[in-house]
């Protein structure tokens, strides 16, 4: 991926977490992978699913 700007607009936003983390998709990316966004600071996951799994059981986790 490019510049910090060129990546920021090649990002399809996909869901948030219950803050400001976004979950991200991208054709820049590997298949598979995932950019977790939080104030511009973009962290790329190479599992997909798990990141959605972690985010789907987060809430049962919290007590």
């Amino acid at each position: 991926m490019g510049t910090r700007r060129e990546t920021e607009a090649e990002l399809t936003f996909l869901t948030r977490d219950s803050g400001l983390l976004h979950y991200c998709v991208s054709a820049a990316l590997p298949p598979g992978s995932v950019a977790l966004v939080y104030e511009g600071d973009v962290q790329v996951e190479d599992d997909l699913a798990d990141a959605l799994d972690r985010l789907m059981t987060e809430r049962l986790d919290a007590e």
